[in-house]
């Protein structure tokens, strides 16, 4: 297949349904310590794309709604999960919590929690010295389900609905959720030819996260009929989770807007290049979201025809009704 040729297997963005856990108090019960429900508009906003499996673990380790109060304990430096009101120690409990729910949620492509909570917290939890402590430690940490699940499925694109609040953080993860969710599928296939495809359609995209990685991921794709396909399915994922684990800085993203651009030199006339560059400016600087640089570039695309652009997820990394400016 060469690169400008269309296939008519391609799968979009549109098409692909991401499976992901998320705190169930996030707008989906009222299970939260205080028998609240967290109406969170940004993970509302996810329920028609993505197919969802909420999770309490608080309440899958039997406590009730509402109930006392958790927190975790740094005990000789190991932290513990404890509810201070009845003395009981919840640490085994909530790491077989994490267990059955890491076997559930194994195929899964990506995990939103509730932040700051002892169970769930992604960034920001309290450390106290001991369950009678009125103040925390100078130290935060993860929740003991989201460190646990982190543990067990180290590739999920994860946020917590505070960090669905940032333009930056959102774009971040949405890409990496709908890239994984694509992976998947293509995995599942399990033929070189759903791994050539995968790669073409994502090209830009991971150009724009890490070219080095896109490189040694070209060169498995290249030699995939020469070893064991589960072999080079494996290999591929780990590079691609490597690839997607962190933010993308602002001059791989512009090596990736720059080399596609140049498939439509032909058409594009002296002012739309010159006015493309100034935007690339804007956006070097912090001025000019991505969005606006992939959103000008689709347009071109529709307006010139580029079908080799056409079939790149970088123009669309996930579906059109979740894009802002970020």
């Amino acid at each position: 297949m060469t690169e400008s040729q269309p296939d008519e297997r391609d799968q979009t963005t549109e098409d692909v349904r991401p499976l992901m856990g998320v705190s169930r108090c996030l707008g989906f019960a009222p299970c939260r310590w205080d028998g609240a429900i967290v109406l969170s508009p940004e993970v509302a906003e996810l329920v028609p794309y993505v197919e969802l499996r909420p999770i309490c673990p608080e309440v899958e380790m039997g406590l009730g709604v509402p109930r006392d109060p958790i927190r975790i304990v740094s005990v000789q430096g190991v932290r513990r999960l404890v509810q201070p009101a009845t003395g009981r120690d919840l640490t085994e409990a909530i790491e077989s919590v994490v267990r059955r729910c890491a076997a559930d949620l194994a195929p899964a492509d990506g995990l939103i929690l509730k932040g700051r909570s002892p169970s769930c917290g992604l960034y920001d939890t309290r450390v106290y010295a001991s369950a009678s402590a009125d103040e925390a430690l100078d130290e935060t940490s993860r929740g003991l389900f989201a460190a646990g699940m982190l543990a067990h499925l180290p590739h999920l694109a994860v946020e917590d609905e505070v960090g669905l609040r940032d333009p930056g953080r959102r774009d971040h993860f949405l890409t990496r959720l709908f890239a994984l969710a694509r992976y998947r599928v293509a995995r599942a296939e399990g033929s070189p030819a759903a791994l050539v495809r995968y790669q073409t359609e994502n090209k830009l995209l991971l150009m724009g996260y890490d070219k080095d990685r896109l490189g040694a991921m070209g060169r498995l794709v290249a030699a995939a009929r020469e070893r064991p396909m589960a072999e080079t399915l494996d290999a591929y994922a780990g590079h691609l989770h490597a690839a997607l684990a962190e933010p993308a800085r602002a001059s791989t993203q512009i090596n990736a807007l720059m080399h596609a651009v140049g498939y439509l030199r032909e058409s594009l006339t002296c002012r739309e290049r010159a006015d493309f560059l100034e935007m690339l400016d804007g956006y070097r600087r912090g001025n000019v979201p991505l969005s606006a640089c992939r959103a000008l570039l689709a347009s071109w695309v529709v307006r010139y025809g580029a079908p080799y652009l056409a079939r790149q997820t970088y123009l669309r990394p996930y579906p059109e009704a979740l894009v802002r400016a970020s």
